[in-house]
């Protein structure tokens, strides 16, 4: 299938000046007409990119930007205020800007962070914002780094496979997402 849509048009412009020249009254010739195609390329749908990679490595996104899964920990369940049949997986994550401009990070320090569980990729539920999403600034100078951790809810069978996937500022690069997070589990 051809990804063009066609466009005919008729210029009549030949047959407005054969009418004023006429005088535009009856019995005036009928001005010749004619026909022109033009290539209008079609909308596809949005095309989105993700990096992926290995979680024991550093990746790099943007300009020099790097990303590094800094820790994961799973909450004993004693430890927590709450009752629920999930556990708590909280992740940190380290962004390094090692470019020569500053990065600001995406809404005022608050970067996506989302986290896969299980084989099928289930969504982890977002346990109550970035912990610490406070300490992360509005910006990173060149040369700075700066951590946060995302606490996440996830069932105790969905920790044999964990995906997360991080954006500091969408606006400037590509999602990364990072593969076997479960073999940085602590303990």
């Amino acid at each position: 299938m051809n990804p063009t849509r066609k466009l005919s048009v008729a210029l009549l412009g030949a047959a407005l000046v054969g009418l004023t020249a006429c005088g535009g009254g009856a019995g005036a010739a009928p001005a010749p007409t004619q026909e022109s195609t033009i290539e209008i390329p079609a909308l596809g749908p949005q095309e989105t990119y993700v990096q992926v990679g290995p979680a024991t490595e550093t990746a790099y996104v943007g300009n020099d930007i790097a990303l590094r899964v800094a820790a994961v920990e799973v909450i004993d369940p004693n430890q927590l205020s709450r009752r629920s049949p999930d556990l708590q997986v909280n992740v940190t994550v380290e962004i390094t800007n090692d470019g020569p401009e500053v990065l600001a990070l995406a809404q005022s320090g608050y970067v996506k962070t989302s986290l896969q569980h299980g084989v099928n990729r289930y969504d982890g539920k977002l346990y109550a914002g970035p912990e610490d999403s406070s300490s992360l600034p509005a910006q990173l100078v060149p040369g700075s780094s700066a951590t946060y951790t995302t606490p996440f809810l996830v069932p105790a069978e969905g920790l044999e496979s964990l995906t997360l996937t991080v954006n500091p500022n969408r606006d400037l690069m590509p999602d990364h997402t990072f593969e076997g997070v479960e073999t940085l589990l602590a303990g």
